[in-house]
């Protein structure tokens, strides 16, 4: 993966600087629904035989921002559970204008 291909992520070229650096996690996409939709994925595949490791730990995290933050937060807000564990809270650069 290219450096390029990061920066143009649209995480780092939208979420962030629009809902998390700002500190709003306001994006309209809550937590309840990224687990209903990671249970789909999981019940899909699950018939197929697909592994799905990270999905399933993905899934275990995003059941923990529910159970901590509440369904209805926006999905954006994860970051604050990963800041309280990691100790390190992201914030704006100076060169981010």
């Amino acid at each position: 993966m290219s450096y390029h291909r990061i920066r143009d992520d649209s995480a780092t070229e939208d979420k962030y600087p629009r809902a998390i650096l700002p500190r709003t996690f306001n994006l309209g996409f809550t937590a309840g629904l990224m687990c209903k939709d990671m249970l789909l994925c999981q019940e899909e595949v699950k018939d197929m035989g697909v592994p799905m490791a990270v999905i399933n730990a993905a899934r275990e995290e995003w059941l923990e921002v529910e159970q901590e933050m509440g369904k209805d937060r926006d999905f954006t807000a994860i970051v604050e559970m990963l800041e309280r564990r990691s100790g390190i809270v992201l914030k704006k650069s100076k060169q981010i204008k």
